[in-house]
């Protein structure tokens, strides 16, 4: 299986210095967080990395944490430009979308994700704050799930779906599969820890994260 791991972020939300994917979580960054991630579990043929620009600047880096069989492009100006142009790359069947601003994913979750052979798979936890719409009504949580990433699809189905939505912009691949072909994702239980490193106050949670479970083997 090839894996998609999209590290295309300015750091602008996060008031970073530095691009959000350099960002350093106990000396590494986390994209080299996840790629080592990914790569121990040895299930995984080919990395197609999806940088801003200055490809021999993460070649280099890459290189320098001895992770084999990846290939870093330009992504779009878009993260669903991004995924399109990245797809063109993946040569397996299946494929496993990530995103490098989600370090806390876990090995067996991994596994579980691609032991599940549906088109779409989707790890989703439960809203937790109440919703309120802006058309004036308060939205039942219990009814809501957010949805997460690793996301796991049939690489030709995504693909078309893809080449169908050019020119619109969806945030997820799921949603896209789903509006573009009318393929439902299959839900699975997501993790809690497995936030998206997006502003200033993510930083700071993702140190303290990082300070319980470095020492486990996900790190």
């Amino acid at each position: 299986m090839d894996a998609i791991i999209l590290a295309g972020g300015t750091g602008k939300r996060a008031k970073l210095n530095i691009p959000k994917q350099l960002m350093r979580i106990g000396g590494i960054p986390i994209l080299i967080r996840v790629l080592k991630l990914f790569s121990d579990i040895n299930m995984f043929e080919n990395f197609i990395i999806t940088v801003p620009s200055d490809i021999y600047y993460y070649n280099d880096l890459i290189n320098s944490y001895d992770i084999k069989n990846f290939k870093c492009i330009i992504g779009g100006e878009t993260r669903q430009e991004s995924v399109y142009l990245a797809l063109q790359h993946v040569e397996s069947e299946r494929v496993i979308i990530h995103e490098s601003a989600r370090p806390f994913i876990t090995k067996q979750h991994i596994l579980d994700l691609i032991s599940i052979d549906k088109p779409s798979v989707v790890p989703c936890i439960h809203i937790i704050p109440t919703i309120f719409h802006k058309d004036g009504k308060f939205v039942k949580r219990d009814e809501l799930l957010n949805v997460q990433l690793p996301q796991v699809f049939d690489s030709d189905l995504l693909l078309l779906a893809h080449r169908n939505a050019i020119g619109k912009n969806y945030s997820d691949d799921s949603s896209l599969l789903f509006e573009e072909l009318g393929i439902l994702p299959t839900i699975v239980n997501g993790l809690e820890e497995n936030f998206k490193i997006t502003t200033p106050l993510d930083c700071k949670l993702a140190e303290v994260l990082y300070e319980e479970v470095s020492s486990s083997d996900r790190w």
